[in-house]
Order: C-alpha cells, then structure tokens, then sequence
C-alpha cells in the first residue's frame, strides 16, 4: 500500500490512476471468506483517500475510464458496493472504449446484485448485452440475476435460449 499512497499524495490523474492500478493488482491476492475485512485493513485507508481524490476537482474529469474502472474494482473487492457502482458508471460516461464498457458493466452489475437492486443490475446487463450479444458471462449473469431476484420462470426460459447451440 505504501506505493500506491505515494502516488495518490503526488496526486496527478496520472498518480490517481496508477494508485488504483497497483490497489487492484495486490487486491488479486486475496482470497477466502474474510477478504473484504483483510483489504479493508490493509487497503481502506489508501483506497478512501484515492477515491476521495478522484471523485474531487480538479481530478473529477480528468481520471480515464481505466482508472476509473480499476477504482471501481477496488472498491467493490474492499466491499464499498455502492461507491463502485459509482466508480463503474462514471467510467462509462468517460467514453469507455466497447470492451470496457463490458467490464464496467459487468462491475457494476455485480455490485448492484450484492446490493440487492435486481432490476438494475438485470437492466445493465441488458444494455451490457445488446452491445455484446453472444457475450457469455453476461448472458449468465443476467439469468442468475433473474434467478436470484424471484423471476424463476424467466430464467429458466433465457437459461434454456443460452443451452442451445447458435447457428
């Protein structure tokens, strides 16, 4: 973590930005059921301040939709669910190129269903799929969305288009 304050105390876009990226590549290291609570003591104090840097003038419009991206990925690793939708969605409205606005999507979409919005995560998805057709991880995503918010017939219909082969 040391690393990454030292780029946010610099505090360019550009230091904001590889702040975020050295928080997610060590962020990749956790796992378990406590990972949440571990990179949040290890991580929060940083990736509170970063953020708070990023969402700030004069750093608001100047971040790219990667750094945003990675910033939205560290947040909902440490588990700041409603803080990295807000990070995924303002990496869209930067001009993500396509493939990241499938990752943002996917981002966000995540984060809403741990937050229990069903029909918003369904709904990005949804755009997410109309951009991406044939995207698998999406198109599974959305039927467990569907699956998880109660919608158990729909599911099993889009679950059923999704098992036969495409020609």
């Amino acid at each position: 973590p040391l690393r990454a304050a030292e780029a946010v105390w610099r505090g360019t876009p550009q230091d904001l930005e590889r702040a975020a990226v050295i928080l997610a590549d060590a962020s990749k290291k956790y796992e378990g059921p406590d990972t949440r609570a571990r990179l949040a003591a290890d991580f929060g104090w940083v990736a509170e301040l970063g953020w708070t840097e990023a969402r700030q003038a004069p750093y608001a419009d100047k971040l790219t939709p990667r750094a945003l991206w990675h910033w939205g990925l560290v947040l909902y690793r440490m588990g700041a669910l409603e803080e990295a939708v807000v990070a995924f969605t303002r990496a869209e409205e930067a001009g993500a190129l396509p493939a990241e606005r499938i990752a943002c999507a996917q981002g966000k979409a995540q984060a809403l269903e741990e937050l229990g919005r069903f029909d918003a995560a369904e709904a990005v998805l949804t755009r997410a799929l109309a951009e991406a057709p044939d995207n698998a991880d999406l198109r599974f995503a959305r039927v467990r969305v569907l699956a998880k918010s109660g919608d158990a017939a729909q599911a099993r219909r889009r679950q059923r288009r999704l098992a036969r082969p495409r020609c």
